[in-house]
């Protein structure tokens, strides 16, 4: 996955606890808050959730504006440009915030972006904030 979406992650890096059909890696960007996410499907299943946990120790707000990209697999040709196939407002509730994606094939990959309200955010993200 040498794609422009893994530069894309700074900040301070965040635990991802992987499914069966989905690993990848997450930072938390405390100037723009932001979490950033990149998923591979190394399953096969075309559909999973992320939940992101622990947010309460990051951010107050009440929802987050969500979008993920996807990036085909295209075997050995050059990867393909990223696709757009979620760009919504997703409510948190008890300080969880779970990312529904489907549609993807084995070798896919997903940026996921995340963004609060500015104001809403603590300094610095702690390391018990846990993507599942």
């Amino acid at each position: 996955m040498g794609h422009q979406s893994l530069r894309r992650l700074g900040g301070r890096y965040v635990n991802v606890t992987a499914d069966a059909n989905f690993d990848g890696l997450a930072s938390w960007e405390a100037s723009t808050g932001s979490i950033r996410v990149v998923l591979g499907n190394v399953g096969g299943d075309p559909t999973t959730e992320v939940p992101l946990v622990n947010l309460g120790a990051i951010t107050t707000a009440a929802s987050a504006r969500v979008r993920v990209e996807r990036i085909r697999n295209t075997e050995e040709a050059a990867l393909a440009g990223m696709t757009v196939v979620t760009d919504a407002t997703f409510n948190v509730t008890g300080g969880e915030l779970r990312i529904p994606i489907s549609g993807s094939e084995v070798w896919d990959a997903h940026a996921v972006t995340v963004t609060f309200s500015q104001g809403n955010n603590a300094p610095s993200a702690p390391g018990s904030l846990t993507i599942r």
